[in-house]
């Protein structure tokens, strides 16, 4: 049974993939990486009882990126994925792992801004807003696990940029 590991250049655990079982495909898709870069690709078996007769195929392939993914490495307000469609999807690397995500406003008119973060099962999520990139935060966190965290109707003024934390 493998697992597929994506580190970043520095080293950083970007990704782990362990879905498949023993004798099945590990895949990763849809996965942006903010380029240029160089990342790092690691194939090991989870049990290490590997006999002389077991291999794996690596197949890799790049392909342009769609804007409905968080880009990696997004750990910093300077690295913030832009948010350029109606929901964006990002994963967690580890429990540590933050994500950074900017909308700006490229029209000449204040718009109402709103966001929802719909966590998968057993996070318990935290949603900050940065109203600039030197902004204190505002915080919003129900406290609960699997629960949503939201904004709604936030003003963004025209050529304005917000920030998120997840």
């Amino acid at each position: 049974d493998s697992v597929i590991r994506l580190y970043s250049k520095e080293g950083e655990k970007l990704l782990t993939v362990d879905n498949g079982l023993a004798g099945e495909e590990e895949n990763i898709y849809s996965y942006g990486i903010q380029g240029p870069t160089r990342i790092f690709i690691s194939v090991n078996a989870k049990d290490y009882k590997i006999s002389d007769t077991e291999y794996y195929e690596l197949k890799a392939e790049v392909n342009p990126y769609e804007e409905k993914y968080e880009l990696e490495p997004n750990d910093s307000i300077r690295e913030a994925t832009p948010v350029k469609t109606t929901k964006i999807f990002g994963d967690f690397a580890n429990d540590q792992d933050v994500d950074y995500f900017r909308f700006y406003n490229e029209t000449f008119d204040t718009i109402n801004y709103s966001a929802e973060v719909v966590p998968s099962a057993n996070y318990d999520i935290r949603l900050e807003l940065y109203p600039g990139i030197n902004s204190a935060s505002v915080v919003f966190d129900e406290g609960t696990n699997e629960a949503a965290e939201g904004i709604s109707n936030w003003l963004v003024k025209p050529l304005e940029t917000i920030y998120f934390k997840i």
